[in-house]
């Protein structure tokens, strides 16, 4: 019988037409590997835990014709997973007019692309980050990816043959896709959209050995495996006394993605490599993939090493790259790097630091996971402080407690994370649950838990409803939204990790906040809306969006014929001197975190016009120039106008 993809979408009514249709076993093999098959089916099976919410949408090819036939791809990414797998990976195919149906998790971000019917000349659309609230177009214009991945410099590697892939698509992980590698180093890849594409190579004990990625479509993907280099290391106490059973691995980080439409990026991708535990003597001789030998050589390469053991300090050494060469840093500060012949932790006793999660009243969050942020700054050699992370998936126990690790150097504060299933089922009544996101609450972060547990009482966090409007009145449908803490009056960095979510159908969302001071930010294409609460107990914004400043104009080359598909490119940011009264911290931090993308995402039309959208804050100074193939104008102020501008761009030599 054919395999029906789970989509949770009714299959009564007018619409039916227009949900997934039957996906045989014959079709999908070599598309989709049999065990992503069966993960899509449990993963959606668990989705019903929530209401989830609508979407409709078709597919077009590149002449704007319904597309029939095309699947459609929807992943929903973990939001606070450091890996970011996807939850869920759900296919569905258009029907005769190019429609399809799908059903998402209310006011979260999913990735959706798709691809079109098998053929000679296989295209797709281009990726896009989609909540519900609106009907979505996607257009089949570009060439898909399906071919192979080739492997090279595997040679050194063979005794932990045979090895595998796994993919992640715009830095968010395919749930379950395992490819097997053949013995000259090629692997077949399903279809897959024009996009950043990351592989990871996974040896033959499941352990990560390195990472490629490609941005560009091509019919086979190179994915260079670097060298074995042997990094002798050595674990001691605060005495120099050998430390045995210490655990240490290698941060790998992958996985650079777009913006998650108007808010910040993904963060990195933290993958790690399980290299061993140190002996009786203290010492590990690990075998990392590195172009050169650290130790003999400079070049534009990273190693970060962590050293973790029970009852004992968590410290991280490696090197450090700053441009022209590495140089070597050890429990997060720099030593010599003449003469270093090893990389050495410390890692004195130390006495566990606990936090627990209470729910309400007796009741704990037993049995969930969490995510664990800590700062880990290493010292660079011009003594400034590179601002690294770690982060830690901890699972609370029955009383709702979770273990910190001890770090060396101390961090300087901890970030909780959570977000799941669980956390909405528990902390959010079901007529909420239709307008709260994935990650239903946020803190202030930075949290101190060297002077005692770290408590977290969820209940007595406030719920803020946010109403937003269009210039209409109406429901302002498919709006970002970002939550910044104004903790003691001033303003977090906005940051990757920031909480963020999407508008329902009827402009709505629901968060669980921690008291304190918060800047709601919500932005759409071409509107803003923003406000500053103090909450102290439940509360209820309603915002109306406001057009945004925006300069508008047309771009011409040298005889005045338009340019399309130009490039408008952030050159430098800055604030005029005597605004900083003037200036909204939140707004300020935002905007130094974003501005860049925004601008750099504004292209000209087939006719060379462009519109591009400004924060409206005072005291801002933005340079940027339009760029296309071979020509680019002269750099310019960006600065809002009544009249269109014309901008002229020069043949470069």
């Amino acid at each position: 019988m054919p395999y029906i993809v789970p989509t949770n979408c009714d299959r009564t009514g007018p619409d039916a037409e227009a949900a997934a249709v039957a996906i045989t076993p014959t079709a999908l093999r070599g598309r989709l590997p049999l065990a992503l098959l069966a993960a899509l089916a449990t993963s959606a099976t668990a989705l019903s835990a929530q209401q989830l919410r609508p979407l409709f949408g078709k597919v077009v090819d590149a002449q704007g014709a319904p597309l029939a036939g095309a699947e459609v791809h929807v992943l929903l990414p973990d939001v606070l997973d450091e890996r970011h797998r996807a939850l869920c990976h759900e296919v569905v195919q258009t029907d005769a007019r190019g429609r399809f149906r799908t059903k998402l998790r209310p006011c979260t971000y999913h990735l959706i692309w798709a691809i079109g019917p098998e053929g000679a000349s296989r295209t797709c659309s281009a990726t896009r980050w989609c909540s519900t609230g609106s009907l979505l177009e996607l257009r089949a214009d570009l060439r898909a990816q399906d071919g192979t991945a080739k492997l090279t410099g595997l040679e050194p590697w063979q005794d932990l043959a045979p090895f595998r892939l796994r993919l992640a698509v715009d830095s968010v992980e395919l749930p379950d896709v395992d490819l097997a590698v053949g013995a000259d180093g090629t692997c077949a890849l399903p279809p897959l959209p024009s996009c950043r594409l990351t592989c990871e190579v996974v040896d033959k004990d499941g352990r990560t050995l390195t990472t490629g990625s490609t941005s560009a479509p091509s019919s086979e993907v190179q994915v260079r495996v670097e060298p074995p280099q042997e990094i002798p290391l050595r674990a001691v106490d605060a005495n120099g006394a050998p430390v045995a059973g210490a655990r240490v691995r290698a941060r790998i980080t992958s996985g650079y993605s777009k913006n998650v439409r108007f808010g910040p990026k993904l963060p990195l991708r933290h993958l790690w490599r399980d290299l061993g535990e140190t002996g009786e003597d203290g010492r590990l001789v690990a075998r990392v993939a590195m172009r050169t030998n650290p130790f003999e050589k400079s070049g534009r390469q990273q190693l970060f090493l962590v050293a973790e053991k029970a009852g004992r300090q968590t410290t991280y050494s490696g090197f450090n790259d700053t441009g022209l060469t590495v140089h070597p840093f050890c429990d997060g500060q720099k030593v010599a790097r003449e003469g270093l012949t090893e990389l050495t932790f410390t890692m004195p006793p130390a006495e566990p630091a606990f936090g627990r999660v209470r729910v309400g009243g007796q009741r704990v969050f037993a049995g969930q996971e969490l995510q664990l942020r800590l700062n880990a700054p290493v010292q660079r050699l011009n003594n400034s402080l590179r601002q690294e992370h770690l982060i830690f998936r901890v699972r609370t126990d029955g009383e709702g407690r979770f273990e910190i690790p001890q770090l060396r150097p101390p961090s300087q504060g901890i970030e909780v994370g959570i977000s799941g299933d669980a956390a909405v089922a528990q902390l959010v009544t079901p007529e909420l649950q239709r307008r709260t996101p994935l990650r239903p609450v946020a803190l202030h972060g930075a949290s101190n838990y060297t002077s005692g547990p770290l408590e977290i009482a969820l209940d007595v966090l406030p719920v803020l409803n946010v109403q937003l409007l269009d210039a209409t009145g109406g429901p302002a449908r498919d709006v970002d939204l970002l939550f910044l803490s104004r903790k003691d009056g001033g303003a977090r960095k906005c940051s990757p990790w920031t909480a963020r979510a999407t508008t329902d159908s009827a402009g709505r969302v629901s968060m669980r906040l921690e008291p304190g001071k918060w800047l709601v930010f919500a932005r759409n294409t071409l509107e803003v809306a923003y406000v500053n609460v103090d909450l102290k107990s439940d509360d209820e914004q309603q915002l109306r969006m406001q057009p945004m400043q925006t300069m508008r104009g047309r771009v011409v080359d040298e005889e005045g014929k338009p340019v399309a598909g130009a490039r408008l490119e952030m050159r430098s940011i800055e604030w005029r001197a005597g605004t900083t009264d003037q200036r909204d911290p939140g707004l300020s931090s935002i905007c130094s975190h974003l501005a860049w993308n925004w601008i750099d995402s504004v292209r000209t039309d087939e006719d060379g016009a462009f519109v591009c959208p400004l924060l409206p804050l005072p005291g801002i100074i933005v340079e940027a120039q339009f760029k296309a193939r071979d020509l680019a104008s002269q750099e310019f102020v960006v600065d809002p106008t009544d009249e269109p501008l014309t901008i002229s761009m020069k043949r470069q030599k």
